[in-house]
């Protein structure tokens, strides 16, 4: 407490740009916890905007913040990005049902996108197998798919891991896509299937820009998911009315 009102947070995050920009970066990210208000006012007011929330990224009872208010729920984290060098203008393939939210999170970024809901002509067709990738970050109870090649065994395959790591202890699970894949739209609908919803999109995240979908073990409790901006509180919203646990449990 002795060190809170001197300014020490937004005098970090400048040098942490200052340095970034001094040696090439492109973008920068900052991840604010959800309960941490001040934290997200500060990366607004250094040019960040929100891009995606990220569900139960701290298991239940790791944030002091929530356990001292007797809250008993995950943790979660609004992810924003700030771009440095704006670079040319990239062509990203998105699902229909996601297309207006992702085009407006691009334009709150001011990102140079082309953006697409549709298969370019001469697209090659899927593949028969899937090439996915598995991190799995144990202290946190959390796990994510990386999917490097569309194959027609996407949704079982996700749907058997995701299986497997629930029955191992996993409480949140992100599905990452390539946006520069034509054939992410679909894939990213049969996923939802499953029952994922959408996160958000990273840009610039692994090797270009990624949309991420998540699923959350229990269900979320929304309202202790505060939100500085109008546009974080939109995006809320917007993974709430999809989240198909929340769904079921108000209808």
């Amino acid at each position: 407490p002795k060190y809170r009102g001197h300014g020490i947070m937004k005098a970090m995050l400048a040098f942490l740009i200052e340095h970034a920009e001094a040696n090439g970066f492109k973008a920068l990210y900052g991840n604010a916890y959800s309960m941490h208000r001040l934290s997200q006012k500060t990366n607004l007011k250094f040019g960040f905007h929100e891009t995606a929330i990220q569900l139960g990224r701290f298991p239940p009872a790791a944030i002091s913040t929530m356990t001292d208010l007797g809250l008993k729920g995950a943790g979660h984290v609004i992810t924003s990005f700030k771009f440095l060098v704006h670079g040319s203008p990239e062509r990203v393939y998105v699902p229909v049902l996601h297309k207006a939210m992702i085009t407006e999170i691009y334009k709150e970024l001011g990102a140079n996108r082309i953006v697409e809901d549709s298969l370019p002509e001469g697209t090659e067709q899927v593949a028969e197998e899937s090439a996915l990738k598995l991190t799995i970050m144990t202290s946190h109870q959390i796990a994510t798919i990386t999917v490097e090649a569309v194959g027609r065994d996407l949704g079982t395959r996700i749907d058997a891991k995701r299986v497997e790591l629930e029955n191992q202890g996993i409480n949140a699970i992100y599905v990452d896509f390539m946006l520069k894949d034509p054939h992410t739209p679909g894939a990213v609908s049969e996923v939802e299937s499953h029952g994922f919803c959408f996160s958000g999109i990273l840009p610039n995240f692994s090797d270009g820009d990624v949309l991420r979908l998540q699923r959350y073990s229990t269900p979320v409790e929304y309202d202790e998911l505060e939100t500085e901006s109008e546009f974080a509180l939109k995006l809320k919203e917007y993974i709430r009315g999809l989240d198909p646990r929340y769904r079921v449990l108000h209808r």
